[in-house]
């Protein structure tokens, strides 16, 4: 199994959508969506990696992907997240409980699923 996700804003601050899509044999298995509105992109991108996290069972492997390679980098410890520090804690605090692997993945580069995330994020960001 594998999730994807992404984070948008219109404009960037303004209204944003977080998406996740997660996919089991080349299909979809599971989708969800949200927003807020007045954030920013990076916020969203955190979001949705936070809610698929949450969607997750406890001992269930997993391999995330993300086209934000901030949030990449910050959950995966390798860069220190000095702004969005409630979803950074929070986002870090599930990649050590939940057993998932966050890894990045070229955003607007073909990937079906990707573009997948990315059309759910867009969807609620634009029709706040």
């Amino acid at each position: 199994m594998e999730i994807y996700t992404d984070g948008a804003c219109i404009p960037n601050p303004g209204k944003g959508g977080w998406g996740f899509v997660v996919v089991s044999h080349d299909d979809v298995f599971a989708e969800r969506s949200g927003g807020v509105l007045d954030t920013t992109n990076n916020r969203m991108e955190f979001q949705a990696v936070i809610e698929a996290l949450e969607w997750l069972e406890p001992d269930e492997r997993v391999v995330i992907y993300s086209d934000s390679q901030l949030v990449v980098k910050v959950l995966n410890g390798e860069w220190n997240g000095k702004k969005n520090v409630d979803l950074v804690e929070a986002g870090r605090d599930l990649m050590f409980s939940k057993k998932a692997e966050l890894e990045w993945i070229r955003g607007h580069a073909g990937n079906k699923w990707n573009e997948y995330a990315d059309s759910l994020a867009e969807g609620v960001a634009v029709g706040l």
